[in-house]
């Protein structure tokens, strides 16, 4: 075989005339051709060494030839021999078309990336693109094949083929549209630039419209204003798809729409619902791309879109929301962002509810987009809708809501975000919720399961809970406070209902029939806390019947106080892992889990706040208020949840700070009396505090201080008493805060009644001083009183004596020894104070202070006589000249009074009382008053 190429390739073309040649003889020949012809540079002089192989090539036989590997190099040859004697290769139109026929049925195994014909295949291409073959294809008349080649690169595109060949084709095609546009050519790139997979072929059409825009230009305008104008007229396959294909174009090659898009308004204004609605899409779409900037360039289509937020069609207001919510999201600054966000405002009072539904969904996304900048004020009327006047408006509200506070709290959490004060206003919203009487599903019953699994997300921790409820707590006002007392009571009753019917299970002495009465009762109350009342006490019965043991000790576990979140979790995981999934009473007892344990607030929340307070003590502040608001509701509705928390407790009372006040005192007064047994020593330093306040407090913090000092001792004997009681009458001599001094008096003689004898003189003594004084010197700081006041400090001081004697009498121990003493000193008391009223009562004038003490005798007579034990021991004799004098009394200061004085006249000589109203410091009388 000769060395040279030339005469390689010459034996080669006339071997190849030989008839019936083998596959095998006709491959090799073949590549032996090929690689000749790799090594010939392009040169017109080799026209006569390649004509033997060019006759050859395009012999009918090999030109159709069956076999793919013989095909395949006549297709190399014949792009060698272009290569090599362009621009004027030596082969007819209808050559060439078959030419261009074989290497289009090569690009098709393009796509097959792993084959090992790819190499030869990428050649092709590339010498096609190189020499420009796309030209002579049109030239020729292949434009048939010029479009069935497009839709092949198409086709065959894809990830993972190599670059250049996508250049190659890139370049194929700018070569081809360069020189003629056609309408399936163009149809061939639009249908792949609409396509949803965005792969290699999306890329290949953008690629194409982007080098090829100002080519193109005129036919996709004439395109799309067809489509748009002339709606009723199918300009082509693709008409259906013309927002898709602006879309598109919007993001590639924009400028080629700007006589495009003024023609939207058209469809803006269409009376087609479908249409406008597909064209509020659209324009909704154009602005997030566009970072609003469409609104600027397009100012007349913008102002009709924003015309759309009050269609007449429901549909089409919704998408305008929906594009709304897009585009802020996009750009939240600026006008046009505000001009969206005014838009979506209106719709929150659509007339559709649907609409409004819609549009309070689009606000909660936003704000949850952008916590820190969404305006609040657009929360706060989207939570109005909480007040809408359809339930389901309502519905939706509060679990938007919800699912906003939710991703608030979570944000908080991770670091992402900071206590809002704006966000903490979202659950008093939703708590007065159970104030509701149209809709169960805000029952009191049900907002309690709101609290306990939707307000806050179930990884949030303790610490992050407590933090949040005091923040929200801040913003509840009565009627918040209300609502959540009602949970917390509801709650608590079902609790102590569920551990009565655990204790009778748990019962084996008494009569089985006694023991199911009792349930069935206990089950009839409990399914009150239910929607479907029949229905949950069926749900009990079957709960009663099952016989694992473990279930009812899970649930004994979950009515404990002291347990923990984590453990309440673990306790209700395996209560309903022993159910079962697939019971049919499966979510009735994932209910009764969470109703009967402290799910709302738990030991661990308490324990989080007390610690929150504790550096905070002599601060006065917003937050220091509202958690002890909380921990004082929290004491009075469940003190039990306080265990665990001395340690805490012992720290905030055993030093003098601003949060020593009634509200916390209340609470340890009532935390002190709860049957849940604090372990709270009345350590040396609490004592003091306490003994302070009784001394030095206000009168409603001493009567808590008193409060929890009696309940925190061993027995009302205790020495303690005697020293504080010591102090207290010391104070009297002293003048010294006397209005605090006698409530603690009172109340220590009440709780501890042989003081009294200790002291009777002293006491007895001061009051009378109190009466028979002229004018009895004002304390400090507590005698400055309105001038206008009816009721003198003198006066007021005299009622407090009155008071303190009375709560020294009321124990029932010791009060009949003393009663007649009393009575006696009253009606001394009662004849001096009458002169004056009769006086001046018969000259007309204003009775005064003299009727505030007169009035207050008479009704803190009232009550002691309404004292079964009291009245019971009392002579007749005495109480009747009392009952006459406290008569006489009452009609000349308020003839109301008068119907009010029990009658003593029984044939048994006992008192048949009625509900007394009681005269207030300023004169009125009222049905019934606090002590």
């Amino acid at each position: 075989m000769p060395s040279s190429p030339e005469q390689v390739v010459s034996e080669v073309g006339k071997r190849l005339a030989e008839p019936r040649l083998g596959k095998d003889a006709l491959v090799k020949l073949l590549k032996q051709a090929e690689n000749a012809l790799s090594e010939l540079s392009q040169s017109s002089s080799l026209h006569d060494t390649l004509h033997p192989l060019s006759k050859s090539l395009v012999q009918t036989t090999l030109l159709s030839h069956k076999d793919k590997d013989v095909r395949l190099l006549v297709a190399v040859c014949f792009i060698e021999v272009m290569r090599i004697l362009a621009p004027d290769p030596p082969f007819t139109d209808k050559v060439f078309k078959e030419i261009f026929r074989i290497f289009i049925s090569e690009f098709a195994g393009l796509a097959e990336t792993s084959s090992p014909y790819l190499t030869r295949r990428m050649k092709i291409l590339e010498n096609v693109a190189a020499l420009r073959c796309s030209v002579i294809m049109l030239d020729t008349g292949c434009q048939d094949l010029v479009l069935d080649m497009t839709k092949i690169f198409f086709s065959a595109v894809k990830q993972g083929l190599q670059q250049c060949a996508h250049q190659a084709m890139l370049s194929i095609m700018t070569q081809i549209l360069n020189e003629k546009v056609t309408q399936p050519l163009l149809d061939v790139i639009f249908r792949n630039l609409v396509r949803e997979d965005k792969g290699a072929s999306h890329k290949l059409a953008v690629d194409i419209i982007q080098n090829c825009a100002e080519k193109l230009e005129h036919m996709v305008r004439n395109f799309l204003s067809s489509c748009i104008l002339n709606k009723d007229a199918a300009v082509n396959e693709h008409w259906k798809l013309h927002h898709k294909i602006i879309l598109e174009i919007f993001q590639c090659a924009p400028q080629m729409l700007f006589a495009v898009i003024p023609s939207l308004t058209h469809e803006l204004l269409s009376d087609q619902v479908d249409i406008r609605l597909e064209a509020v899409h659209l324009i909704g779409r154009l602005l997030v791309f566009s970072n609003l900037r469409f609104s600027e360039e397009n100012q007349y289509v913008f102002v009709e879109f924003l015309k759309r937020f009050s269609d007449k069609s429901a549909e089409v207001r919704i998408a305008a929301i929906d594009a709304a919510k897009a585009c802020y999201i996009a750009v939240s600054s600026g006008n046009v962002a505000r001009d969206i966000l005014k838009a979506l405002e209106g719709r929150l009072l659509d007339f559709d509810d649907k609409v409004r539904i819609r549009a309070v969904y689009a606000v909660c996304d936003l704000a949850k987009s952008n916590l820190s900048s969404f305006p609040f004020e657009l929360i706060l009327q989207a939570a109005e809708r909480l007040r809408d006047k359809k339930i389901s408006v309502r519905k939706n509200v509060m679990h938007k809501l919800l699912d906003l506070y939710r991703d608030y709290c979570e944000k908080c959490s991770k670091g992402t975000a900071t206590i809002n004060t704006h966000y903490e206003q979202i659950p008093a919203k939703l708590i007065v919720l159970c104030f509701d009487k149209d809709c169960e599903s805000f029952r009191p019953q049900n907002m309690e399961l709101i609290l306990a699994e939707e307000l806050f997300p179930s990884s949030l921790s303790p610490k992050e809970r407590s933090r949040h409820w005091v923040e929200f707590f801040s913003y509840f006002k009565s009627q918040h406070a209300k609502a959540l007392g009602i949970i917390f009571s509801q709650k608590r009753r079902f609790q102590l209902d569920m551990q009565a019917y655990l204790s009778l299970r748990a019962k084996k002495e008494e009569p089985s029939a006694e023991i199911q009465k009792k349930i069935s009762v206990l089950f009839r109350k409990m399914s009150a806390s239910y929607k479907d009342t029949s229905k949950v006490e069926e749900c009990f019965e079957i709960l009663q019947q099952m016989k694992d043991n473990n279930i009812f000790k899970d649930l004994t576990e979950l009515s404990k106080e002291s347990t923990t979140s984590a453990t309440v979790r673990s306790t209700r995981d395996s209560f309903l892992k022993r159910i079962g999934s697939k019971h049919p009473i499966y979510n009735f007892c994932k209910e009764l889990s969470i109703k009967f344990s402290h799910s709302i607030l738990n030991c661990d929340i308490i324990c989080a706040i007390l610690e929150s307070l504790l550096p905070l003590r002599n601060e006065s502040t917003n937050y220091t208020e509202s958690a002890c608001d909380l921990l004082l509701l929290v004491a009075m509705m469940f003190p039990s949840l306080f265990q665990g928390s001395e340690e805490y407790l012992l720290k905030l009372f055993s030093e003098e700070s601003v949060l020593i006040n009634e509200k916390t005192l209340q609470m340890l007064a009532y935390l002190s009396k709860s049957v849940c047994h604090l372990s709270v020593n009345l350590s040396s330093d609490v004592y003091m505090l306490l003994e302070q306040k009784c001394i030095e407090g206000t009168r409603a913090e001493s009567k808590y201080a008193i409060s929890a000092i009696a309940s925190l001792i061993q027995s009302p004997d205790d020495k303690k008493f005697a020293k504080l009681c010591e102090k207290v009458v010391g104070g009297l001599h002293d003048n010294l805060n006397v209005p605090t001094l006698l409530q603690s008096l009172g109340l220590i003689l009440e709780h501890s009644p042989c003081m009294y004898m200790l002291y009777d003189d002293q006491i007895i003594s001061f009051v009378q001083h109190v009466f028979v004084s002229p004018e009895f010197v004002s304390t400090p700081g507590l005698s400055s009183l309105d001038e206008d006041s009816t009721c003198s400090f003198s006066c007021k001081l005299k009622i407090y004596c009155l008071k303190a004697l009375v709560k020294s009498y009321l124990p029932r121990t010791t009060a009949r020894d003393r009663i007649e003493h009393f009575f006696k000193m009253l009606l001394d008391i009662i004849r001096e104070e009458f002169k004056p009223i009769t006086i001046w009562s018969s000259l007309g004038m204003p009775l005064g202070t003299h009727q505030h003490r007169c009035g207050m005798v008479g009704s803190d007579l009232i009550v002691m006589i309404r004292r079964p034990v009291l009245g019971s021991g009392l002579k007749r004799s005495t109480d009747q000249v009392s009952v006459d004098s406290i008569s006489d009394v009452g009609a000349a200061v308020n003839p109301a009074l008068r119907s009010t004085i029990p009658d003593v006249g029984g044939v048994d000589g006992s008192i048949r009382t009625w509900a007394a109203p009681t005269v207030n410091p300023c004169g009125s009388v009222r049905a019934s008053r606090g002590r």
